[in-house]
């Protein structure tokens, strides 16, 4: 007879999906569950966002102030990978060992080069 089935072993990945699954249910046990757990204009409120997906409010303000927050999107993505492709062309000179293949500051570089590594 097979006895596999009965051994469990534990690794880390199961015991934090145990904790979170137990914490889960503790947090279901402590809701009050009642009538006025779901506000009751939320089906109003879900018809209105459909009705307005379908037939959309195109005024002057409203596309000015998307036109608005669509440059101040592509502002903070373009700043972000900017300062990425920066970050990322001095970390690929170190990485790459040429500037510190010899000496003192190698001794130095090293463990940010192992960490890296590592990840």
């Amino acid at each position: 007879m097979d006895k596999r089935w009965l051994s469990f072993e534990l690794h880390k990945r199961k015991i934090l999906t145990l904790i979170l699954l137990l914490a889960f249910m503790l947090s279901l046990f402590s809701v009050e569950w009642n009538s006025n757990l779901i506000h009751s204009g939320g089906f109003k409120t879900a018809k209105q966002i459909a009705a307005a997906f379908f037939t959309p409010d195109l005024s002057g303000d409203i596309l000015l102030l998307a036109l608005e927050s669509s440059w101040t999107t592509l502002s903070y993505a373009a700043a972000g990978m900017s300062l990425a492709i920066i970050i990322a062309f001095f970390y690929g000179i170190l990485a790459a060992g040429i500037v510190v293949s010899e000496g003192k500051i190698k001794r130095y570089i090293r463990p940010f080069l192992e960490d890296s590594l590592a990840s």
